[in-house]
């Protein structure tokens, strides 16, 4: 069976066109739903205040005493997902804290005792470690703690690997 050179071009055609246009389509929703694709070489090079503000620790997560705590968040992916900021957290205070996506801490000043998938350990100034979703750690903050953050938003794909192959939490970071 042969097919004849002029209905190959035309599929072609008809294939480009068709494919241009989906393009385009993407293209310009991305750009009306999430403008920090196009709009991100407007902060390029250029000096930016942000100011810290209150970050209260959800009243039910509280174990003992009354932090006041301040974040600010200074990056973000150019869809809008992943924040990554400051965090600073005056003491004594002993809270709960959910993770609701992945994320990874780096403590710029002070101190912190954590439990954390049954382990009990400190972290200072030039430490990191990281928190999966789906978990909760125990902060003891003593007297101050600052960190800075980046919270991984895991999407689709990460979540349903993580589904597929049955690993909670708890048994990723047991490997890692």
């Amino acid at each position: 069976m042969t097919v004849n050179k002029m209905t190959l071009r035309i599929a072609a055609a008809c294939f480009v066109g068709i494919f241009g246009t989906v393009i385009a389509f993407a293209g310009v929703h991305l750009s009306r739903t999430k403008p920090g694709y196009v709009e991100f070489q407007e902060k390029l090079g250029k000096r930016e205040y942000l100011a810290m503000k209150p970050s209260p620790i959800h009243s039910s997560w509280m174990i003992s005493g009354t932090p006041d705590c301040n974040s600010t968040v200074f990056s973000r992916e150019h869809d809008y997902s992943s924040p990554v900021g400051i965090w600073e957290c005056r003491g004594p205070a002993k809270f709960s804290y959910q993770y609701a996506e992945d994320e990874s801490i780096y403590i710029i000043a002070g101190k912190v005792e954590i439990e954390y998938l049954d382990k009990k350990f400190s972290l200072a100034a030039g430490d990191s470690t990281h928190f999966a979703a789906g978990t909760t750690a125990t902060w003891t903050v003593p007297e101050y703690v600052r960190k800075t953050f980046r919270i991984h938003e895991l999407g689709r794909i990460k979540r349903y690997l993580r589904w597929l192959v049955g690993q909670s939490p708890r048994v990723v970071l047991a490997e890692a």
